[in-house]
């Protein structure tokens, strides 16, 4: 494959650590408000704010990538 892309299985890369659903519930005062399932573990927050989903996932990705590095997984997420 071209331009050092690895092979993969799956349509978004080489794993899917980060595959998240986000349930939009409504717009209000400017920013999303909802829900995120994280797909890979179906763990269900709530956000208030598109920041605070930024940072669930964020905090989601970065959890799954010390649990890889704790069980020396070499397939870790990186950003």
């Amino acid at each position: 494959m071209g331009r050092g892309l690895k092979k993969s299985n799956t349509p978004f890369g080489t794993n899917k650590k980060g595959t998240f659903i986000i349930k939009l519930r409504e717009d209000r005062k400017g920013t999303w408000q909802g829900k995120i399932i994280w797909a890979e573990t179906n763990e269900i927050q709530r956000f208030r704010s598109g920041l605070e989903l930024i940072a669930l996932m964020d905090d989601a990705i970065n959890k799954e990538n010390l649990i890889a590095e704790e069980q020396g997984d070499d397939n870790e997420v990186t950003a």
